[in-house]
């Protein structure tokens, strides 16, 4: 006989793997799916930003004052398309550049006070919808999901901090 028969306990580990796949797959379709309806707000369809202006925009935002060169490692891009970002992001009113105090050989970009209205009022309009929808679940189906979404958290925090992957579940 070429191959060995499956046993049980092999059976077992494949349905389960097969069934991980499929709900990680599903995860993954329903936070596109979320996300979707998150743009479609107002705020989002309304936006006159190119997705790498955008990152950009979020980049500085998150970081505060940020070094072109800070930016190009964020963005993964190269420290030209950094600048010319920031340069759109400052023609468009959104960033300012300055001397970096400490090394005047550096230059930071920084969000200007129109740049943190604008993201203030992305962040808002998303979380405007999420709560409106959230609100509309039953205590039973808002109850799985902050579980699900605290797990998901507790699993993205290892990795960030180089744990790894989480532990199969039993």
């Amino acid at each position: 006989m070429l191959y060995a028969p499956i046993t049980m306990l092999q059976s077992e580990t494949f349905a389960r793997q097969r069934s991980q796949e499929s709900l990680v797959a599903e995860a993954v379709e329903l936070q596109r799916l979320v996300f979707r309806h998150t743009l479609s707000t107002p705020e989002w369809s309304q936006l006159q930003l190119t997705m790498p202006r955008l990152k950009a925009l979020f980049g500085i935002a998150c970081h505060g004052a940020l070094t072109i060169g800070g930016l190009a490692r964020e963005l993964g891009v190269s420290l030209p398309t950094a600048s010319t970002l920031v340069e759109a992001l400052v023609g468009q009113g959104y960033a300012s550049r300055r001397e970096d105090v400490g090394d005047r050989r550096r230059t930071l970009a920084e969000l200007t006070p129109a740049g943190e209205r604008l993201v203030t009022t992305l962040r808002e309009g998303s979380s405007k919808m999420l709560q409106e929808s959230l609100q509309r679940l039953d205590e039973d189906d808002l109850d799985a999901l902050v579980r699900g979404l605290s797990a998901l958290a507790r699993a993205l925090t290892r990795q960030d901090d180089g744990g790894g992957a989480a532990p199969a579940p039993d």
